[in-house]
């Protein structure tokens, strides 16, 4: 099969593994040319035998994928409120197919993941996530927009010993004194440092940290941090 004619992916093949690049520069925005070629490489790959295994990453080692084009998502038409539809949407029937194609699906992260970029990644069987440098997130919430594409339900499974941090904006955006903002750097340097520590530690750590930084000033948004962490097996 002839994977040709792509403009926003590099697509190749060989030794049955199809590699894709996603090349929409400058921030490899989520618009209608990129998911409709992800739309295509989905059907053309999961019905070509030759290929076992798909490997998504980004030419950008900045972004995955920003966004999704939010001017086309308010030029979408207005539908009244009614029964659910029979079937699933475009990009939540193109995000599917990665999860349920008879082919292992593989998505490197270098960078940011947000919003419908933070979706297609969880539709892969397996992430690859460069330490310190990827960045997950759904800030469709924030304009409205409900995530998880109609409540699409996947499983994530942690490595034994892995700790997942979970946090709102308000953690990154709370500022000091000085007007600079705790960041996202930070906040993994902390965790980081006491990841060898309980959960319950961990989180201390990011509040004494947090308490620091703010001199004691009651921070200006919801700062709320959930710490999990698998056991490892005795």
């Amino acid at each position: 099969m002839g994977y040709e004619d792509f403009t926003v992916l590099r697509v190749e093949v060989g030794g049955r593994v199809c590699r894709a690049t996603i090349d929409n520069p400058p921030i490899n925005l989520l618009d209608v040319p990129l998911m409709v070629e992800l739309d295509r490489l989905g059907r053309d790959v999961a019905s070509d035998a030759d290929v076992g295994v798909l490997v998504v990453r980004s030419a950008n080692p900045e972004f995955f994928v920003a966004h999704a084009d939010i001017g086309a998502i308010l030029e979408l038409p207005r539908k009244p409120l009614g029964e659910p539809p029979a079937e699933l949407g475009f990009f939540h029937a193109m995000v599917d197919r990665f999860r349920t194609m008879p082919v292992a699906t593989i998505a490197v992260v270098e960078g940011v993941a947000r919003g419908g970029g933070c979706e297609l990644v969880s539709s892969f069987d397996l992430r690859v996530a460069a330490r310190g440098r990827a960045v997950f997130g759904q800030p469709e919430a924030l304009v409205g927009i409900i995530p998880g594409l109609g409540y699409a339900a996947y499983e994530v499974e942690l490595q034994e010993g892995v700790v997942l941090v979970c946090f709102t904006d308000g953690i990154l955006e709370a500022e000091s004194t000085a007007g600079h903002e705790f960041s996202q750097e930070r906040l993994l340097s902390v965790s980081a440092a006491s990841s060898g520590q309980s959960v319950e530690d961990l989180l201390q750590c990011v509040q004494r940290e947090l308490a620091v930084f703010l001199d004691d000033r009651p921070p200006h948004d919801d700062c709320t941090v959930l710490a999990v962490r698998r056991p490892e097996s005795p």
